[in-house]
């Protein structure tokens, strides 16, 4: 590494010339690990944004509209200068800055102090293009991490579960069932699926499916269950099956159920761990508020631990230890009576899993890591919108999945990742520095003066929002609007675009409902509207964006 002091840097960034500069950024910035900064464009032009036509990537300048290949600029229009857009499918120039891809998410990838308020992107297959202060900073896409699918919702070993479709080990997709929302576990030669209903699988070919003929849930023996969740293997042909409605001991070889526990809560029950204690085997189960423990042979069934806030996911470590994921993360000690709060606030987090010693927190704008034995946390080691309960771990490697893919991290890569972060956070060191009796009185001299200034500033600002402070702008009725015209294929990126937010201020537009709950009840919606109208069901499936298959749960 080179021993620049931070004085000197910032010197030769401001007087020196454009090599300099990027040699700086090059060996001082850490970047999320999924993104390898490659190149920095800083020429005479100002560099707007990036579009892409027939795998061709084109700037718009302050010079005219340049092509980027193989690392050089080669001028096309000189005519054309400023922002430019795609308007079928010819390059014009842009009218305003509403067709940017404004990206808070990629904010960390460059140093604040050279980083405009708001970045412009480009992405492509291979490469993120980020637009900052006129200059172009030129990302390539780590591939060391992620395997290419639908959003992906759960895994095993044997398959990968997406909206998209079910896939085996040699990524050929299943006829049936055609997605899942739910687990998808491996005992012995048998896969189950879990998803509206729950289907047994041994050698790819169906063994027994459990579905009630109007695909309202799992039927058994005439019971209807609720939509499978998760399963857990007892013994030979014994599962503790959770569904939406509830908990059950099912057997898959006489076709039995029996109620364990009806939840009768929205969100359903969530399976912690199985565990033997005393020589009987029990199991780990949580809803909105309560972790229960099960016990199979003697079916006693207590409430072990009671929180105040919603349980999102939990995790244990021994049979009255916890990781309890709320609106923040605790560890719990039943025994002891004992709560550590560990992090009090995580924005849009969905779930926990444990890899090694390590615990990881899925969130749907990036996945954070803390380690017990330092008691370190750490945020947003990779970007992405994880989705909850979709994680695996098989021998040394953890498999989490996200809307962008499959993500397979190894020990190496999970160190690699957890360090950078870490390294990340580092302030450049100075180099000691001898002051003088007369930089010293200058110094205090521009402190107070900034001060006076600050204060100044302060008093004015506060009197001139006493006199006029406007009302701030409700955009939601925009974005219900902008989901209703746009139902088919609409996205909560898309809405993030439209209307230049950030994905954590898009959630918090509204509380009450995630915009992915918005999307869907609103395609629901459309889809009985159009039904009562009497329209076929190939039609209501372009218009909402749902497949037949999924009409038919509707």
């Amino acid at each position: 590494m080179l021993n620049f002091s931070y004085t000197r840097i910032c010197s030769y960034i401001y007087f020196k010339k454009n090599v300099l500069f990027g040699l700086f950024l090059l060996c001082t910035i850490k970047v999320f690990s999924q993104y390898e900064l490659t190149n920095i464009i800083k020429e005479n032009s100002y560099f707007y944004n990036g579009v892409t036509i027939e795998n061709k990537v084109y700037f718009g300048s302050s010079s005219g509209i340049v092509e980027y290949k193989d690392g050089e600029i080669y001028s096309i229009n000189q005519k054309i200068k400023g922002p430019i857009k795609i308007i079928g499918g010819v390059l014009q120039k842009g009218h305003n800055d509403r067709f940017f891809e404004y990206s808070d998410d990629y904010k960390n990838l460059i140093p604040e102090n050279i980083r405009s308020s708001s970045l412009t992107s480009l992405t492509t297959d291979k490469r993120l293009y980020l637009f900052s202060k006129g200059a172009v900073y030129v990302f390539d896409k780590s591939k060391a991490y992620t395997d290419t699918y639908p959003s992906v919702r759960s895994i095993s070993k044997n398959y990968v579960g997406t909206y998209g479709g079910i896939f085996d080990q040699n990524k050929k997709r299943l006829d049936y069932p055609d997605y899942t929302d739910g687990k998808i576990k491996d005992f012995d030669e048998l896969s189950f699926i879990c998803w509206h209903g729950l289907t047994v699988l041994k050698n790819n070919e169906i063994l027994k499916d459990y579905l009630d003929p109007n695909y309202s849930g799992v039927q058994i023996s005439g019971q209807n269950l609720g939509s499978a969740r998760d399963i857990e293997k007892i013994k030979d042909d014994e599962y503790i099956l959770l569904t939406d409605k509830g908990v059950y001991l099912i057997n898959i070889e006489q076709d039995t159920v029996e109620k364990i526990l009806e939840n009768g809560l929205p969100s359903g029950l969530s399976f912690i761990e199985i565990n033997e204690i005393k020589g009987l085997l029990t199991i780990f189960f949580h809803n909105d508020k309560l972790i229960y423990k099960y016990t199979i042979s003697t079916k006693n069934l207590e409430t072990v631990f009671s929180s105040d806030t919603k349980i999102i996911s939990s995790i244990g470590t021994s049979n009255d230890k916890f990781f309890v994921l709320d609106q923040g993360l605790k560890f719990v000690e039943i025994s002891k009576n004992k709560i550590n709060q560990i992090k009090d606030t995580i924005n849009l987090s969905n779930d926990i899993t444990r890899y090694e010693n390590q615990i990881f927190i899925t969130k749907n704008s990036g996945l954070d890591i803390y380690n017990p034995d330092s008691d370190l946390y750490v945020e947003n080691i990779i970007v992405d919108e994880f989705n909850s309960k979709a994680n695996f771990v098989n021998k040394d490697t953890l498999y989490l999945g996200s809307t962008s893919g499959l993500y397979k991290l190894t020990r190496d890569n999970i160190y690699e990742l957890y360090f950078n972060k870490l390294n990340q956070k580092e302030k450049i060191k100075t180099q000691e520095y001898e002051y003088s009796k007369l930089e010293i009185f200058l110094i205090i001299l521009l402190l107070i003066l900034i001060v006076y200034v600050i204060v100044g500033t302060i008093k004015f600002y506060s009197i001139k929002s006493v006199v006029a402070t406007p009302e701030p702008k409700n955009i939601y009725p925009e974005i219900e609007a902008f989901i209703e015209e746009n139902l088919s294929n609409v996205s909560i990126k898309m809405i993030c675009r439209k209307f230049n937010l950030s994905t954590i201020e898009l959630y918090k537009l509204n509380p009450k409902i995630k915009p992915g709950e918005l999307i869907r009840t609103k395609r629901v919606n459309k889809v009985r509207e159009l039904r009562k109208k009497k329209i076929s069901e190939q039609i209501i499936s372009k218009k909402t964006g749902f497949s037949l298959s999924y009409l038919k749960k509707i």
